[in-house]
This record gives C-alpha cells, sequence and structure tokens, in this order.
C-alpha cells in the first residue's frame, strides 16, 4: 500500500546535508529541485560527534554565497534530527542526490529510517548529472589540505572566500 504525499499550498523541499564545504555538485542539484518544488531549504546539518574543516557559520555562509541569486531557496542551520526539521518547515519531501551505487545504497537506508519517523519524511533521490557525478566534499577537503583551491569544485563567490578563510588561518594572507 503506497503512503499517501503530504500535499500543501506550496511545495517544500528540504535538502539536507554537512556542506563541509558546498560544492557545484550541491548546486546543481538545488538547482534541479527548484524545477520540481516551490521553495527549497538547504539544512547545513552539525554532527557533534563528526569533525568538520569549516565552522557551522562558515559552512552556512559559503552555501549561502553559492546558491546567491537562487530565489526560493533558504539556507538554515540544525544540529537536531531531520527529520523533525522536516516536520518543522512544513516539507513536502527530502531531497538527496546520488552520484553512484554507494550513495544510493546509503540514501536508500536514510529513506526507510526517515520514512518510519513519525514525522514521515518522504524522500526524493536524484541522481547527479553525469559532469557532477565525480565532485565530492571529500575531494574538495583533500585539495584545500594541500594549499589547492579547485576552483572547478566550486561556485566563484564560495571558493573566493574559502581562499580569504585559509589564509587568515595561516595568518599570512597568501591564498592557497
Amino acid at each position: 500500500m503506497m503512503k499517501e504525499i503530504k500535499k500543501s499550498a506550496v511545495r517544500t523541499a528540504l535538502i539536507p546535508g554537512s556542506f563541509d564545504p558546498m560544492t557545484a555538485g550541491h548546486v546543481e542539484l538545488v538547482r534541479r529541485a527548484l524545477c520540481i518544488f516551490d521553495r527549497v531549504i538547504v539544512a547545513v546539518m552539525n554532527n557533534s560527534e563528526k569533525e568538520y574543516m569549516f565552522s557551522d557559520a562558515e559552512r552556512v555562509e559559503l552555501a549561502r554565497l553559492s546558491l546567491g541569486g537562487l530565489e526560493g531557496v533558504e539556507v538554515v542551520s540544525s544540529d537536531g534530527l531531520t527529520a523533525e526539521l522536516y516536520a518543522a518547515v512544513g516539507a513536502s519531501a527530502l531531497v538527496k542526490g546520488v552520484r553512484n551505487r554507494t550513495d544510493f545504497s546509503y540514501e536508500l537506508i536514510q529513506a526507510d529510517f526517515n520514512s518510519e519517523r513519525p514525522e514521515h519524511c518522504e524522500t526524493l533521490l536524484l541522481a547527479a548529472s553525469e559532469k557532477y557525478r565525480g565532485i565530492s566534499s571529500t575531494a574538495v577537503r583533500r585539495s584545500l589540505q594541500k594549499g589547492r583551491i579547485p576552483g572547478k569544485l566550486l561556485e566563484p563567490a564560495a571558493a573566493a572566500r574559502i581562499g580569504e578563510l585559509l589564509a587568515g588561518r595561516r595568518g599570512d594572507g597568501r591564498e592557497g
């Protein structure tokens, strides 16, 4: 028996993630979600057990820079459960991108978990476009740790800000 999808006047997608940092692939996912939903809320999630390269405030700032100019998009921060945020914002669906079989398997487990919550989160998995399948935040962080800013994997405004943040951490004012 198929569960009924929540219907509302405004269709809202919730796109949760750590976005450490937000990549061009994440931006593509948000743009595609905007073709389906009236409103997209990008939630920069915080997990106290996880170590991030960028602080919560920096990840929110970088996401806002990456998504600048996209109407209908809001960036929020949350350290709670995704299902609770889903209910709080009145989301119609969780939207997650999948690049490969590994992503798909993981997201399917998460979708099952979230659908069993009292908030009943409906999940929509979108396959990444071929151009973005090789992009990951992990690959970006590896480049950054080597002192390189992978501009092709990031939005220009975010890449520039990352350069400033990293130069400030080194204290020398040089771009990485």
